[in-house]
């Protein structure tokens, strides 16, 4: 299997563990490796891939490893080539006006890489159609259990959080509404999430305390809002 980079076909190998032939037809569909060769510097000459892991969801590709020598031509030397492929992402900042005071309102569930629970903005993959926002509203409807519409939304620009390892870039929304105090005490007792293996809560904080959390799509989204 080969993809083209530039004028060149490079070939695609793949682990021995891999179904080669189930996956030659998804890998084909699967938007973020395209956008890299297509994006590629012309300055990079991509010699070989190797793909070394794949992850399905459902019956599409959700995350891919892969392993490339990559030359740069300007000096002739290798940059490195280890990369985790999982393509754009969105997430919203939503500001929650009541009559008492302004929050930010979080997420909170557990995050298996850290080990433990994180408070962060709502957020959620693409499925590589770029319709951003559309995906932005069906992650608030899940993660919050708000419905709305995407001209409620703003743009906040993008993001990438990870170039050293991971080709992921982050389109930031922001969202104002208004809600009772009452309304915000109901969803904060209420669970959500998509399917058994979401189970989220909300947390309403004020934006001091927003400004020291840890959750990096929280922070750029905050400066970028005050910003504009």
């Amino acid at each position: 299997m080969f993809i083209q980079i530039h004028q060149k076909k490079v070939s695609l190998q793949f682990a021995d563990d891999l179904p080669i032939e189930q996956l030659k037809p998804l890998i084909e569909q699967f938007k973020p490796l395209s956008e890299w060769a297509k994006n590629m510097d012309p300055k990079l000459d991509v010699k070989n891939i190797l793909i070394q892991s794949i992850d399905l969801f459902g019956k599409r590709i959700g995350f891919l490893k892969i392993k490339a020598e990559i030359l740069n031509i300007e000096d002739n030397k290798t940059i490195p080539g280890i990369i985790f492929f999982r393509g754009d992402a969105v997430a919203i900042l939503p500001i929650i006006k009541t009559p008492s005071q302004q929050w930010i309102m979080l997420t909170e569930q557990f995050r298996a890489p850290l080990g433990r629970k994180l408070l962060e903005i709502p957020a959620g993959m693409c499925d590589g159609d770029g319709n951003f926002s559309g995906v932005a509203i069906k992650e608030l409807e899940e993660e919050t259990g708000l419905h709305l519409n995407s001209k409620q939304l703003f743009d906040l620009g993008s993001f990438i959080p990870s170039a050293g390892g991971c080709d992921e870039k982050i389109h930031l929304f922001g969202l104002e509404i208004e809600k009772t105090d009452q309304e915000v005490e109901l969803m904060q007792k209420q669970i959500y999430g998509e399917g058994d293996h979401e189970v989220i809560k909300l947390k309403f904080v004020k934006e001091e305390d927003a400004r020291q959390m840890e959750d990096s799509k929280l922070l750029i989204a905050l400066a970028r809002f005050n910003r504009k």
